[in-house]
């Protein structure tokens, strides 16, 4: 292995090199180190030169290179099944793909519930607007009657109160407005837009849009990396990639979150079509996404075989 020539080639230069003298040193008076060379001259104030150093024992050396192939000992153990990548190519490393997959996996499915949530609580406005124009038309006012019809009501009471007994007409025309308010379309329409109101106001509190950009965000930035880890350890541990269905399902997924992703902008600007498609792949992404799961476990289980820790 290249970790294990290169440390046992620093141990034997150290070992072959601790009985030469270094180079251009001639003028050493010794092959020790002295007390008197490791002093200024008392008389001069001058430092020692270059030919006072002296080399060191054939010990010191031969400990030096032992030393220095020690650094790379401990990188000897990481090697997975003689792989030159080490670690990269152990199990550890090889089980984070499958396992942040299916990870991202189900926030795929959070994510797109969180999109047809938001996309839903969009459309109940208009919803509830729809309704509202459906409701009756009262004599008394000439418009349509307002919701709550509780409150409509209670007001055509005050001004029944309010009319004289005298005026047999304007009696008769609040009274049927009353009666048309009463009736049970009336009230079924009341209970639609009420539920429609509430469920719009507990859309509003649950962040969905943030929820959603924050997850797809995830997807995105983590769904690509690792899904491009997954084929550089593939290569790390066989040498070679294997065209099939999982590799072409996830070159899918990982193409598909990008072109969704780029339709952001244009959604934003209330482009339909760009929301219309940015759905479609999403739930086609979803699709190939679970046959990557169904098609990756089989990988998996061969992987967790012919590895090891770490």
């Amino acid at each position: 292995m290249r970790v294990v020539r290169i440390s046992l080639a620093l141990a034997a230069v150290a070992v072959a090199t601790a009985f030469v003298g270094p180079r251009g040193l001639r003028n050493a008076p010794s092959t020790s180190f002295s007390r008197s060379t490791l002093l200024f001259d008392q008389q001069q104030q001058q430092p020692m030169t270059n030919t006072e150093i002296v080399s060191s024992s054939p010990v010191e050396s031969a400990l030096l290179g032992v030393a220095l192939s020690s650094l790379f000992l401990p990188m000897q153990d990481a090697l997975a099944g003689g792989s030159e990548y080490g670690i990269f190519a152990g199990r550890t490393a090889s089980m984070l793909h499958p396992v942040t997959m299916l990870m991202l996996f189900l926030t795929s499915i959070y994510s797109g519930y969180l999109g047809l949530q938001w996309r839903r609580l969009r459309g109940l406005s208009d919803e509830i607007k729809t309704l509202q124009q459906q409701a009756p038309r009262l004599a008394s006012s000439n418009g349509l009657a307002k919701f709550p019809l509780s409150e409509t009501m209670s007001e055509i009471n005050t001004q029944i109160a309010q009319v004289a007994s005298t005026d047999e007409g304007r009696l008769a025309v609040l009274r049927n407005d009353l009666a048309l308010l009463r009736s049970a379309s009336s009230m079924e329409l009341e209970s639609k837009i009420s539920e429609l109101s509430k469920t719009r106001k507990d859309l509003q509190g649950a962040n969905l849009k943030d929820k959603h950009a924050t997850s797809g965000s995830y997807l995105l930035g983590v769904g690509v990396l690792v899904s491009l880890l997954g084929a550089f350890n593939t290569y790390m541990r066989a040498g070679k990639l294997f065209p099939g269905p999982h590799l072409y399902a996830g070159m899918g997924c990982t193409a598909l979150w990008a072109i969704a992703a780029a339709l952001v902008p244009a959604m934003q600007k209330g482009n339909e079509t760009a929301r219309v498609a940015h759905i479609g792949l999403n739930v086609i992404n979803v699709l190939l996404f679970a046959w990557q799961v169904v098609t990756g476990f089989d990988i998996m289980i061969k992987v967790w075989e012919k590895t090891s820790f770490p």
